[in-house]
């Protein structure tokens, strides 16, 4: 493949690619995580890693250079925060470690530009799935943070200028994901409180309050082991 996405989410007769369509490769984050756990075996070479962490080099300076990379840099809601899980995962994976400390560093520029003092993120309140989407988000920060700590930096505890953290928008977030409390915004999809499962396993870790434990232990229907491998 061509590591760019010069034809992502294109519209036909209007368009030959969007900016948005860079969210499309989030899921390449775990292509390097794997790549990386696999290193040193007789199956994956020097070179096969090599050429791979040639291809995201490429791919992370297209997301950094190009005209849709430069869009989805400067979006103002989760498109923004899945950019930089993107762009600094890729960074650190291709040993670029100077990039990925300043993207972290970048990056709390948007945090602070999306949480409110109360803990909410308004642009994803917005929408029409304005649950799955605040779950969305806090989840893409919490990778964020957890990419962060690679880089020497402390997000999970880091305060905007309004005085709020990663902590202020789970605990905002986590009566109505659980159903203790009436959702009123708009939810037009099917949430399931399961999706909210792996974000309080990676609290209760990162906050050290047993709490979270408590309420993700409460959660009924299909839970992600991978996760709870990590963080229980």
């Amino acid at each position: 493949m061509t590591p760019n996405l010069e034809y992502a989410q294109a519209i036909p007769g209007i368009n030959t690619g969007r900016g948005i369509g860079v969210i499309e490769t989030r899921t390449l984050t775990g292509v390097a995580d794997a790549a990386r756990l696999i290193e040193g075996s007789r199956s994956w070479t020097t070179e096969d890693s090599k050429l791979l962490q040639d291809w995201y080099k490429q791919y992370l300076n297209w997301m950094l250079s190009s005209k849709n990379g430069n869009d989805e840099h400067h979006a103002k809601n989760n498109h923004g925060t899945w950019f930089y899980v993107q762009a600094i995962d890729f960074a650190l994976f291709t040993g670029d470690n100077k990039k990925a400390l300043q993207l972290v560093n970048e990056s709390k520029k948007l945090l602070d530009n999306q949480l409110t003092k109360e803990g909410t993120f308004p642009l994803e309140l917005a929408r029409t799935n304005a649950l799955g989407y605040s779950t969305f988000v806090t989840s893409a920060w919490f990778q964020v943070a957890t990419l962060a700590e690679k880089a020497g930096v402390d997000l999970w505890h880091y305060k905007t200028s309004k005085g709020v953290s990663l902590q202020n928008a789970i605990d905002w977030l986590m009566p109505y994901a659980l159903n203790e409390k009436k959702w009123t915004y708009q939810q037009i999809g099917t949430y399931k409180p399961n999706e909210f499962y792996p974000l309080l396993l990676q609290a209760a870790n990162k906050f050290h309050d047993k709490n979270y434990l408590k309420k993700a232990d409460e959660i009924e229907g299909e839970k992600d082991v991978m996760v709870e491998l990590f963080y229980k």
